[in-house]
Formats: C-alpha cells, structure tokens, sequence
C-alpha cells in the first residue's frame, strides 16, 4: 500500500507536471523533414481541415526540414496537411481546456509535456528508495514477514519500469507515451525472463526426475516443472496469441480498428496476463531471496530454547536423514551459544504421531538427543502437533510453563525456515530461525514448494493486489481508448 509521504509526492509532481505543461502547452513547434531542400518557404502549401483551431504564427525553413509554429484558438481538433513538390505529410492536432495543444493523440505530446516521464522517472526513484529504506527497516525488525517479500518484489519490478522510462525518456510522447510504456512493461518483463524461465524449468525437470527416482512418483515432486512450464505458458500464450491476430483480417476480432472494442478487450486482457505473471515472477525473486536470507542466517546467541521442528521418521522409530539433520543443526547451535555466551539452550523437538509412525516425532528426536550425549533436564519434549502452526503453539506452552519471556530459536530444514518463521510471527513468537542442509535434487523443488505454499498462505492479500492491478490496468487502457477516439 502506499503511504501517506508516497501519495504526497505522487500529487506535488502531478501539480507540477499540470502547471508546466498548462504554462507551455497553448503553443507547440513542429518539425517535416522532405527528400530535398526546400528552396522557397513560399513553395510550401500547408491547410488546415478545420478553422479556428490552431493558427500557424511562423514557418521557417532550414536546408530540407520545415519547422512551423502553433497557437492554440479555440478547443478542438485539427488535421494539418503539409505539401512540397508532390511530398505530403500531415500531424493531427488538439486544442483542450485551457488551450493546450498535444500532437497525435488526444494525450499526445506537448510543448513541456517532457515533465510528464521526467516526474515520472522521479517518482519511481523516490518509491526506490523509500522501499529500499523500509524494506531494510523490516528485515532488521523481523526478517520473518511476508511483507519483506513482497516489497522486495516490488523493488526488483520498480527497478525495472525505472530503466525503461529512462531508455524511453528521448522519444517523449506525452502522457499517452508513459501509459504506453507502462501497459507493455509487464509484457516486456515477462518476455526478457523468459529464458532465465526456461534454464529454470530445464533444471528444475533434470533436477524433478532424479527426485522421483529417489522419492518416488507423485505431482508434489513434479511441483517444480509444473510451475516452470505455467510461466512460460503463460509469457508466450498472450504474445501468440496477439500475433495471430494481427496477421487475421477475419472480421470476428479485429484488433488494427481502433474504433472497435475488440483491440481495447484484448489489450486489458493481454496487459493483466502479463502484470500477473510478472507479479508472480517478481515474488519468486523475493521468496528466493529471503529464503537465502533466512537459511544463511544465524540466531543471537542468548537463547533460551530451540525448537526441533517434526517430519516424517523411520518405520523403526528413529529419525530420517531430514529430521536428523534438524536435530544435529539445532545441537551445533547450542554449542555456538556455549562457546560464545557460556549459556546453555533447552532442546525442544516437536511433532506428533501419524497413523504411520510407532511412536510421536517429537519423542523421536528426544531419543536421539540422549544418544548422542544430551542431559534429560535439557529436553521438553512436544508430541502433540500435526503440523508448524501447532508445532509453535504447542511448544510455546510448554517454554511459558518455565520461562514467561522465553528467547526462542528453532531449527528446521534450510528451505523451510522462512515459511516457519512467517507462522511463528503470526502467532506472535520472536522466534529466530537455523537452516540444516538437505539434498540438492530435493531443495530444488521443496523450495517450490515453499513458494507455492506461501502464495496460498497469503492468497488474500493476492487477491486484492491482482484486483488493483486490473483496476490500474483499466484505467490505463481507457486512457488509451479516449485518446484514439476523440
């Protein structure tokens, strides 16, 4: 959401771009370039299709270019044809409110309307680094908040839109320029990481079937490779798609007649698409990103407690290489706070007992703590949940039964400790996370995994931001429908 100084800048340049181009904008100069140099001023024949428009106060020649000046008289709109030895080129002009004329297209250029992608530009440089500093800000407060991924995806796509509107800043087309240019910035997005996309899936597939061959055939496994082919899917299906169009003259959708609907419903459905996908891609970025973050991170030392969150154990009890994995981080944690602090840390692994399990998850990692040399009265174990939120909860009652302000770390695998800690701030832990090592045939796609689940955790919040995109979206395209219709 944007804040109150980001609206507020938002309107000042707004104001400003309005004040500049209504204090230029009542005249406007043009420039022709003919084949030959034009010999005589007078040998050039210039009518107007309607009067009292536009007047030209003063035409020039230099070597073959003509440069003509515009005054604005009445609103309206002109068609100004432009002869010299059998060469003809015409502009179409329009008068608005408070005389401004813009070339064009009703939201065309205009004289100053160079301020329109300049404020632009600098609006988003401002959003930059407001963004940067709050992003900063909340990854220092708690690096476990959705909100870190999501504005780190914003940073990444405002990051993007910044250096196209300044490649795009010399061929200034007004404010119908800067509309263009933000309708196809998704597109354009989307199309450059395309094949980052492709690499990606490539990797994720080769990566999926040495998964399946070690884990065994189910679609949670093929989660990667389903993923990696709906982004590219959903990239190339609308650029095709409009290229089948423009070559069809069919009459039943009829994309080159600007005065049909049909160009304005495709070009709405075809921008969203795209601001989808590139929505998602961007929060992929962030999930990764943070995801690094939090599996690389290591907990202050001046913990009380570190939870062992549960998985799946051995048929005979004992944990599997993932869970051990678990255990065995959150005991190199320990002795790193020993080292540094002298504290010590009360273990406490979590995780109830399936339908297919001899005995809870949580006691499982309880024995194996004491084969491996850990005193009894440094284990509290939990055996009661069936999945994180409960492992939090659950263990959180058993820490307060001793502690009332308990310092809590936990320790689950590297892919999984954003996503766990995301939950553990909702139910208000200020818990710090350690990630163990896994496989890297299985990261790969249990990272996807976290991804996809992290979407569905947050789909409301989706929900909303993919609804005010199709708003800005349409806004946008309106524009562009009032401009070539007026």
């Amino acid at each position: 959401m944007l804040r109150k100084n980001n609206i507020l800048t938002g309107l000042i340049l707004a104001v400003m771009c309005c004040v500049c181009i209504a204090f230029f904008g009542r005249s406007y100069t043009s420039e022709h370039q003919f084949r030959e140099e034009i010999g005589s001023i007078d040998d050039i024949s210039i009518s107007v299709d309607t009067e009292n428009v536009v007047s030209i106060t003063d035409k020039k020649a230099e070597g073959n270019k003509l440069i003509i000046r515009y005054e604005s008289v009445n609103r309206g709109k002109a068609l100004v044809t432009i002869g010299y030895n059998d060469n003809y080129t015409g502009e179409v002009f329009y008068v608005h409110s408070f005389g401004i004329i813009t070339c064009g297209d009703f939201f065309g250029k205009s004289t100053g309307s160079i301020i329109i992608p300049i404020a632009v530009i600098i609006y988003l440089a401002f959003l930059i680094e407001d963004l940067g500093r709050k992003y900063k800000n909340d990854v220092a407060e708690n690096m476990y908040q959705y909100r870190n991924v999501s504005n780190l995806g914003l940073i990444v796509f405002l990051e993007f839109l910044l250096l196209e509107h300044i490649l795009s800043l010399f061929s200034n087309n007004g404010l119908i320029g800067v509309v263009h240019t933000l309708l196809n910035s998704a597109a354009l997005f989307s199309g450059l990481s395309l094949p980052i996309m492709l690499i990606v899936s490539i990797s994720v597939t080769i990566s999926n079937i040495h998964l399946v061959k070690m884990e065994g055939k189910s679609w949670r496994n093929m989660l990667g490779v389903i993923l990696g082919v709906m982004f590219i899917v959903m990239t190339i299906v609308p650029s095709a798609i409009d290229a089948i169009l423009q070559g069809s003259y069919s009459g039943i959708i009829d994309v080159h007649n600007l005065n049909r609907p049909d160009y304005y419903i495709f070009l709405f459905l075809e921008s969203i698409v795209s601001m989808i996908i590139t929505y998602l891609e961007c929060l992929l970025i962030g999930t990764i990103v943070m995801g690094f973050r939090a599996a690389s991170h290591i907990p202050s030392f001046d913990k009380d407690y570190i939870m062992i969150l549960g998985c799946q154990i051995m048929p005979d009890g004992t944990p599997t290489p993932l869970l051990k994995g678990r255990a065995d981080r959150a005991v190199e944690f320990a002795e790193m706070q020993k080292k540094a602090t002298g504290k010590d840390i009360v273990f406490v692994p979590s995780g109830g007992k399936g339908s297919d399990e001899v005995i809870s998850e949580g006691q499982c990692v309880g024995n194996y703590l004491e084969s491996i040399g850990i005193e009894k009265d440094r284990i509290i174990v939990e055996g009661r949940s069936a999945n994180t939120y409960e492992n939090f909860c659950n263990s959180l009652e058993l820490m307060k039964e001793r502690t009332a302000d308990p310092k809590v770390a936990f320790s689950t695998t590297n892919y999984h400790v954003f996503r766990a800690g995301m939950l553990a701030s909702e139910i208000g832990i200020a818990a710090e996370g350690i990630g163990s090592r896994t496989k890297s045939y299985f990261w790969v796609n249990a990272f996807i995994r976290e991804y996809v689940a992290t979407i569905s955790q947050e789909r409301k919040r989706h929900i909303k931001v993919i609804i005010s995109l199709a708003l800005f979206m349409l806004i946008m395209v309106l524009i562009v429908y009032f401009s070539n219709n007026n």
